[in-house]
Order: structure tokens, then C-alpha cells, then sequence
């Protein structure tokens, strides 16, 4: 079981199951809607239904390659998406509630 579910990641999705459960056993109901995030790992949204977007889920921080500060945050998990930029944040470390990479770059 585990190894055939492994790539759901349910650790990071059991604060979802539990506000489906909670609201169920205190019967509130409500409506999932359509587009309400954007991930920050997805392929970009085309700009037909970026207006209905209301937030980004956000997973990852990147800034922008041969920006020389973003090298000491550098990560080394995530080389899949290293095209958006040098990786210099994520959720899923052990230190993302303590080190915070900024500034940012101008402009950005």
C-alpha cells in the first residue's frame, strides 16, 4: 500500500482530509470551486483564465539564475524545476520556518 501511493505525498494532505472529515462530522457543507489556486509547480496558466485565479499555492521560491545573493539559499532537492531559477525555498525542508531568503532581487 504504501509504496503504491508513495507519490501522493498524504502526509502533506492530511490537513486536508482532516478539514473534510471535521466539516462532516459537524455537517457543514460546502462547494469546492474550480481555479481557485495555481500551484507554483504547475505549468503556467494561460492568460484566459488567469484573472480567475485568487491565490497561488506556494511550495517553492525561486530567483533568478546568476542573481549572486540567491547562491547561499541555493537548494539542492528540486533540480526539476533549477529552469525557473535557483530553488532557494521550500516547504518541505527542515528549515523553512527558520531561514528566509531576502532580500529579493530589484525588480522581481
Amino acid at each position: 500500500f504504501s509504496a503504491q501511493y508513495r507519490g501522493l505525498q498524504i502526509d502533506w494532505g492530511a490537513e486536508m482530509l482532516g478539514w473534510n472529515f471535521a466539516c462532516t462530522h459537524a455537517g457543514i457543507r460546502f462547494t469546492v470551486l474550480p481555479r481557485v489556486q495555481a500551484r507554483d509547480v504547475d505549468a503556467p496558466v494561460s492568460k484566459r483564465v488567469e484573472g480567475e485565479i485568487r491565490m497561488i499555492h506556494m511550495g517553492r521560491a525561486w530567483m533568478p539564475k546568476g542573481y549572486e545573493p540567491a547562491e547561499r539559499w541555493r537548494h539542492t532537492e528540486g533540480k526539476e524545476w533549477s529552469y525557473r531559477g535557483v530553488q532557494v525555498w521550500c516547504k518541505c525542508n527542515d528549515t523553512a520556518d527558520k531561514i528566509y531568503p531576502w532580500p529579493v532581487p530589484e525588480g522581481t
